[in-house]
């Protein structure tokens, strides 16, 4: 499994990211350790930076954003 979303546009592009699903290892960057998260959840770490790109797999999750700082859960 594996995604990606991207932001192609040059001026900047607010968004927000939500983990939901699976948890055991804290891929969903939610600050907790759970088995399952069944609703989507917004991501309070990323809440304030200029979110460029976002893909993930089974048990990761990894952020860029617009100054080149990448955050991997």
């Amino acid at each position: 499994f594996f995604f990606k979303v991207s932001s192609r546009k040059q001026e900047l592009c607010a968004f927000n990211i939500f983990g939901f699903g699976k948890n055991e290892k804290s891929q969903l960057g939610l600050n907790k350790r759970s088995i399952q998260e069944p609703s989507p959840l917004i991501v309070q770490k990323l809440s304030d930076r200029d979110i460029v790109s976002v893909c993930g797999g089974w048990n990761f999750t990894v952020a860029l954003d617009k100054l080149a700082h990448v955050w991997s859960f």
